[in-house]
């Protein structure tokens, strides 16, 4: 009798441990992976920034090509546990090498969208940061083909996307308007 009482309170236990008490919420561990319900979206988060050298007419953007040919800022996946703006600074020196950037205070843009991806809806949310880059000197990673330090109008040509023209043009209206104003 002892043996089978001990095998019916473990499966209590064991039960009681996977299930949670019914409405209860359910949290992952701090900082572990969570794969999402088959069929549900997916919610991924970015962080990168507008990068900009120059001034006046000699205002220039930093575009990067990526693998399928689009033109855009450096950005990346915010990894668990990590800021945005702390992946913003990994991924852009990850992305083109650039260190030391100053981030101008009071631009931050936030960017969502969304796509399909093998067969589920994508949804993706980005955090934009304005960053002025001393150097002009770009390192390329392996996920990128080109990089192009480029004016605004040249930069509306090569962008793609109407919500990263959209980021750029408001970036540009952005420093026009400090420099105006002695900033």
């Amino acid at each position: 009798m002892k043996g089978a009482a001990r095998r019916a309170a473990r499966r209590v236990a064991k039960r009681a441990a996977v299930r949670p008490a019914k409405g209860a919420a359910v949290r992952p561990a701090k900082g572990a992976a969570v794969r999402p319900a088959k069929g549900a979206p997916i919610r991924l988060r970015s962080a990168g920034a507008v990068v900009f050298r120059g001034s006046g007419p000699r205002l220039r953007f930093l575009l990067i090509r990526n693998v399928k040919g689009h033109w855009d800022f450096p950005k990346g996946k915010v990894e668990a546990g990590e800021a945005p703006r702390d992946a913003a600074v990994r991924e852009i020196a990850e992305e083109s090498g650039l260190t030391g950037l100053r981030f101008v205070p009071g631009f931050l843009r936030l960017l969502r969208w969304s796509y399909r991806e093998g067969g589920r809806r994508a949804t993706k949310t980005t955090w934009y940061w304005l960053a002025r880059s001393a150097s002009g000197r770009v390192r390329l990673s392996a996920e990128h083909s080109r990089a192009a330090w480029v004016s605004l109008a040249d930069g509306m040509r090569l962008v793609k996307f109407l919500n990263a023209r959209r980021l750029l043009r408001s970036a540009g209206r952005w420093l026009e308007g400090h420099a105006r104003r002695g900033r």
